[in-house]
């Protein structure tokens, strides 16, 4: 008869710890169901009072992709002055990766070509944005590459195209008139030289190439 009753007191007492566990996890599943509708009511009302929408969250995810670029950009520039040729590569192909190769990203690879000296990359490059004819600069580069290869007549033209896009452009000016110098032109060659001149009135360079011509 005893231990008939301790049995049942101990299976009264397991019942009942059962019973007071079930109790606190229905009471903790509810508390964060409770957590998650209010929550839920929350982002709804931040909605309708405007405070966050999908245009929002696209919007703070497309300022921090800007902002990613920017710093790359300046990466690269960086490391083209300290002629840390590797690492501002590096920074360009990421950049066009996030970019979708826009093209003033990849006149920055088409530097990188030229700092290496790797002319048929950089003429390539170069002739393919002057199609886009979207920047005087990459005209004037596609000029270097090709004068570097003694390509003068091609230099030439890419210089004077060039400057069809934008004659305020003073390196364009005087590198045709280096180009005309060496092609024997001297009177031609001056005339670009003294209009490099009027935009870059304190360039003594210039003036030197002016009085020896």
């Amino acid at each position: 008869m005893t231990i008939g009753l301790i049995i049942a007191g101990i299976s009264f007492i397991l019942l009942l710890m059962i019973y007071n566990h079930r109790k606190k996890l229905f009471i903790k599943s509810h508390d964060l169901y409770k957590q998650m509708q209010a929550e839920e009511r929350a982002k709804v009302r931040a909605r309708e009072l405007g405070q966050i929408d999908d245009a929002s969250i696209e919007g703070r995810g497309r300022i921090a992709n800007e902002s990613h670029i920017k710093s790359l950009l300046h990466k690269v520039e960086y490391h083209f002055d300290n002629n840390e040729v590797d690492d501002a590569e590096a920074c360009v192909v990421e950049l066009l990766e996030l970019s979708g190769n826009d093209p003033h990203i990849q006149h920055q690879m088409g530097i990188v070509h030229i700092k290496r000296h790797d002319w048929e990359k950089a003429e390539a490059l170069y002739k393919e944005l002057t199609k886009l004819k979207l920047d005087a600069k990459h005209f004037v580069n596609l000029g270097e590459v090709l004068l570097m290869q003694e390509k003068l007549e091609e230099a030439l033209d890419a210089y004077l195209y060039g400057l069809e896009m934008n004659r305020d452009y003073a390196e364009n000016f005087m590198q045709a008139g280096y180009v005309y110098e060496k092609l024997g032109h001297p009177k031609e060659a001056k005339e670009m030289y003294e209009k490099a001149f009027e935009i870059e009135p304190e360039n003594i360079e210039l003036r030197t190439y002016i009085e020896n011509l």
